[in-house]
């Protein structure tokens, strides 16, 4: 819900529209292709693997989150 208008405050004016669509676009390829890739996990891991790749994926968004917010101290 808060990804269009993050989106778009992330980027200059000239660039909001397409930035949202970006986003938009992403969100919904994530969510056509997750479902086939927990199937794929749980049959050739287990459900443990699951919640492991979910944390791994949990922690390399903080850290792709720690990059930015950084970077946006810096400039003010």
């Amino acid at each position: 819900m808060m990804s269009g208008p993050a989106s778009i405050d992330a980027v200059s004016p000239q660039h909001a529209a397409r930035a949202a669509g970006i986003v938009n676009g992403v969100g919904s390829l994530g969510q056509l292709i997750s479902a086939y890739v927990v199937a794929v996990i749980v049959t050739r891991f287990g459900w443990d693997q699951l919640f492991t790749f979910f944390l791994l994926c949990a922690a390399a968004a903080g850290c792709l989150l720690t990059l930015k917010w950084n970077k946006g101290l810096e400039e003010n």
